[in-house]
């Protein structure tokens, strides 16, 4: 399966994140991590990032002490938050701390299972009603890219996405043990025997309800692999911030990010933005034929979203014709362009396309373009 990997601007990154932390946020939300097989000094920072990227979000990270050590004297302090995002998975927690958290959910609090934390208390019965299912790690299949299916638009978590998407290479957690308590299976995957999967179609999104609290448990996300590809899937980002919004306060008033994956491809982010349509014309102004058409397709795609939108039909096209106009762009992404503005063009363009008549690399393109605007 293809998969599309969005770049940007190292310095652009850097300045959403100190925008991602701003003090003016809806919601408190606390990360408890510090122990577990998987990279959680990894995971624990990009599920920092993510939550912040929202700007609904401050969040901070409490680690517990190091495994085999005293964890009596842990209490990261549940009742200051909106959300606790538990990755963790490790030495048992004390009674005074499982209490601490028993109550918080039940008094209203959101939570997040995150992947890791799905198998973490397997004796605590509490935690694995708030799991809705369970894992053992021990049945996980090897990492693969895999279709996820949403199987409720009920939900706000998941109300719009699309009914079949594709997720980055990741772990799927297998023969999971549920479902308990009350819970709704937000999304499943089919767990391929290929890979050392079950064969049937398990578990990813899940909501619980516990007491006047909500879970979100996501069996996505791996920090495994190199650069972690899973976590910077857009389905598996987008689906976390809003579950993380919906546990927080029962509701998600995030749309649906025009990057989100399709039945055919993957797309993953670097810094954990979507990429703006000005990113997309700076690519496309570079295009050369050898090179990936990531960015045309990223244009066409918001064209075909803004269909009876003249608004943004308008401002798409305005940056079609900057980019025929701009003399440092490419001969390749000048043609791309003319292909799209010879069927979704409007007046507007002609002058713009007529200028590169004289121009023998682009003369039939231009031609092409023009007869079919005249013939619309």
């Amino acid at each position: 399966m293809k998969k599309l990997n969005h770049i940007f601007p190292v310095i652009a990154g850097l300045l959403l994140l100190i925008g991602g932390c701003s003090e003016n946020t809806a919601y408190k939300a606390l990360i408890v991590t510090g122990q577990g097989k998987h990279n959680w000094q990894l995971s624990s920072e990009n599920y920092k990032t993510i939550l912040e990227r929202t700007g609904l979000f401050s969040v901070k990270i409490k680690k517990s002490p190091a495994a085999g050590s005293d964890m009596g004297a842990f209490n990261p302090g549940f009742s200051g938050y909106n959300l606790v995002v538990v990755d963790f998975n490790g030495d048992d927690w004390s009674d005074r701390t499982r209490a601490s958290f028993v109550e918080f959910v039940k008094g209203g609090g959101g939570a997040i299972i995150t992947q890791a934390a799905g198998s973490a208390f397997p004796n605590w019965k509490e935690f694995t009603i708030m799991c809705g299912y369970t894992s053992d790690d021990k049945n996980n299949s090897k990492p693969y890219e895999f279709e996820v299916r949403t199987v409720s638009q009920e939900n706000p978590v998941v109300a719009g996405l699309p009914a079949r998407w594709i997720h980055a290479s990741d772990i799927l957690q297998s023969r999971l043990t549920g479902p308990s308590g009350n819970t709704e299976v937000l999304a499943t995957a089919f767990s391929d025997t290929a890979v050392g999967g079950s064969g049937k179609a398990e578990p990813v999104l899940i909501a619980v309800k516990y007491g006047n609290g909500r879970i979100f448990h996501t069996t996505l996300g791996s920090a495994s692999g190199e650069d972690a590809p899973a976590m910077k899937c857009s389905g598996f980002i987008a689906t976390l911030q809003r579950g993380a919004e919906w546990a927080a306060a029962g509701k998600t008033t995030q749309d649906v990010p025009f990057d989100f994956p399709s039945a055919s491809m993957a797309v993953t982010r670097t810094g954990f933005r979507v990429q703006t349509m000005e990113d997309d014309f700076a690519g496309l102004a570079g295009y050369r034929i050898d090179k990936s058409t990531k960015f045309f397709t990223d244009i066409q795609g918001r064209i075909r979203a803004a269909k009876g939108n003249s608004v943004e039909l308008k401002k798409i096209e305005t940056m079609m014709i900057g980019l025929l106009r701009d003399a440092n762009a490419s001969v390749d992404g000048k043609k791309l362009i003319l292909r799209e503005l010879s069927w979704m063009g409007s007046d507007n363009c002609v002058a713009a396309i007529k200028e590169l008549t004289s121009n023998p690399d682009l003369k039939d393109d231009v031609a092409f373009a023009l007869e079919r605007l005249k013939a619309k």
